[in-house]
C-alpha cells in the first residue's frame, strides 16, 4: 500500500448528473476547472460539449466501449488505464453521467483501488436516474422505499424481491451481455420477472434524459417488454400489491396502527 503521506497521485470521480447543463454542482464544477489530467464517459452530445468547454483537453473513455468487445476486457482496461495514471503520480479527475460511484463498474473499481492504496480518492455526487426517478413518479408511486439493482446482478444473483415496494432495473439492455451491445439476455429477464409479477402486470420504460432535455417514459405490460423500444431506458415495475403489516412487530414497538 502506498503511503498516504507521500503518494503524490489522487482520484477523484465527479458525477456530471443526467442534464449536464443544469445538475452539475459548484464543487464539482470548481475541481474540474483546475484540473489537467480529466477522462469521461458521459451521454449525449451535449454533456461532452459541455465537459469540453470546461476542460478542452478531456479525453473521452467512450471509444473503449466500442459494440463487440467483451465487456468484461473493456471494463478492466479502463479500470487499469486509471489506476495507472494515479500510481504514476497524477491527479487525475473521471466524470460521468449520473453519480460515478452507480453502476460504473471500472470507476467504482478504480475507486476502491486508489482509495486501498492510499492515494487521495474522493467521489463528487451527482443526480442520478434513481433521484429522477423518485422525483418524475412522484404522483404515480409515492415511494416509501424503493428496491434498485443493476439488471445483470438481478440476473445472475438470488435475489428475493419483495413484490410491495418499486423495483427499478437499471441498464436492461444490456443484462447479462458478455459482449457489448449483444442484447441476448432480454427475453430471459422478461421470464424471470413474468414468473415473479404476472405477464399483464403494468411496467413503465423510463429514460431520466433522452437527449433533448426531455424524459421518456413508455407505460407497457411485462409481456410486451421488448427494449428496442427505448434501448437506454430503465425498467420501473411498480408494486404487485400492497404492504402487509405486521402485527407482532407492532405490539412489540407499542404501535397500534401504522400508516
Amino acid at each position: 500500500m502506498a503511503d498516504p503521506t507521500t503518494a503524490s497521485g489522487s482520484f477523484t470521480a465527479i458525477g456530471f448528473g443526467i442534464d449536464a447543463s443544469r445538475q452539475m454542482t459548484a464543487e464539482s464544477l470548481s475541481v474540474l476547472s483546475g484540473a489537467s489530467d480529466v477522462y469521461y464517459l458521459l451521454q449525449g452530445v451535449d454533456a461532452e460539449e459541455r465537459i469540453k468547454a470546461i476542460v478542452p483537453k478531456a479525453e473521452s473513455l467512450q471509444p473503449y466501449f466500442a459494440a463487440g468487445r467483451i465487456r468484461k476486457q473493456v471494463n478492466q482496461s479502463v479500470r487499469d488505464i486509471l489506476v495507472s495514471r494515479v500510481r504514476g503520480g497524477f491527479q487525475v479527475v473521471v466524470v460521468c453521467s449520473g453519480h460515478p460511484a452507480l453502476m460504473v463498474w471500472p470507476v467504482q473499481q478504480a475507486i476502491k483501488i486508489c482509495f486501498e492504496e492510499g492515494y487521495r480518492t474522493r467521489v463528487l455526487p451527482g443526480i442520478s436516474t434513481i433521484d429522477c426517478a423518485i422525483a418524475d413518479f412522484a404522483g404515480i408511486l409515492p415511494f416509501r422505499g424503493v428496491q434498485c439493482y443493476d439488471a445483470t446482478d438481478f440476473l445472475m444473483y438470488k435475489i428475493n424481491v419483495d413484490v410491495s415496494f418499486p423495483l427499478l432495473l437499471m441498464q436492461p439492455a444490456s443484462a447479462g451481455d458478455q459482449v457489448l451491445g449483444a442484447h441476448a439476455y432480454i427475453h430471459v429477464l422478461r421470464d424471470m420477472l413474468v414468473q415473479i409479477y404476472g405477464e399483464q402486470h403494468g411496467i413503465f420504460l423510463y429514460e431520466a434524459e433522452n437527449g433533448d432535455n426531455q424524459r421518456n417514459i413508455l407505460s407497457i405490460q411485462l409481456r410486451m417488454l421488448d427494449l428496442s423500444m427505448c434501448p437506454r431506458c430503465s425498467l420501473l415495475i411498480p408494486p404487485k400489491h400492497g404492504r402487509s403489516l405486521d402485527q407482532d412487530r407492532l405490539r412489540l414497538s407499542h404501535y397500534s396502527s401504522c400508516d
